[in-house]
């Protein structure tokens, strides 16, 4: 179990580990019923690219925080019959994030996220998912007075995209493990003390949490 939450957080090979999980489980043997609250920490993209506009001018440029992570909160539900072993979903979140800049800042990241596209059940333990997602939210920028600028504080909106593999692995009836690799891009439009600034963020992106089914019926046949 540790070795595949470790190929899906650092992104390696996800394609073939469903591939080697399907060589050694019965594919057949299950229906998907996905109706969970969940809980997930993220692991987020750091490198981006900026536009700064001041009284200075325009600069362009590329940097990186030195971390990034968030937590997201949410549910997902399945529309897969009685008996199919597949089926759509669809779910929501509310996110929360924050990204350390170098020691001398912080962008502090609040917002929604709509998800939807594809589950497998693969057994009665394993399910795999393919999701699709778009978000939005409300961001600040803070960076503290230093030597090569004076103290800046930026706040404005964000526009969240991108896609990720999953994969759930039930413990008990109820509860499940989840694990997710993707790529996720963040383009924000901020300003503040005379500053305007646009930056793009993206990169790969990973996940770990936990998942509570708080039903186990499928959607009926009719």
């Amino acid at each position: 179990m540790s070795t595949i939450l470790y190929l899906f957080i650092t992104g390696r090979i996800p394609i073939g580990l469903i591939l080697v999980v399907c060589a050694n489980i019965g594919l057949w043997s299950s229906e998907l019923v996905v109706r969970n609250f969940h809980f997930d920490v993220e692991f987020l993209p750091t490198d981006f690219d900026y536009k700064i506009q001041d009284s200075n001018g325009t600069r362009n440029g590329s940097d990186a925080f030195s971390s990034g992570y968030g937590v997201a909160l949410g549910a997902r539900y399945s529309f897969a019959r009685t008996g199919d072993a597949h089926g759509f979903l669809i779910g929501a979140q509310l996110l929360a994030a924050q990204a350390d800049y170098k020691g001398i800042g912080e962008m502090t990241d609040l917002g929604l996220r709509a998800e939807g596209g594809y589950g497998y059940s693969l057994n009665d333990q394993w399910t795999v998912n393919l999701l699709a997602r778009l978000g939005y939210g409300w961001s600040n920028f803070d960076i503290s007075s230093n030597a090569t600028f004076p103290s800046v504080s930026l706040s404005g909106t964000t526009l969240i995209y991108g896609a990720a593999l999953g994969i759930d692995w039930e413990i008990t009836e109820r509860w499940q493990i989840n694990s997710s690799v993707g790529y996720m891009l963040m383009n924000y439009d901020l300003s503040g003390n005379g500053v305007d600034m646009t930056m793009n963020r993206g990169g790969l992106s990973a996940s770990i949490g936990f998942l509570y089914r708080f039903s186990n019926l499928p959607s009926p046949l009719e």
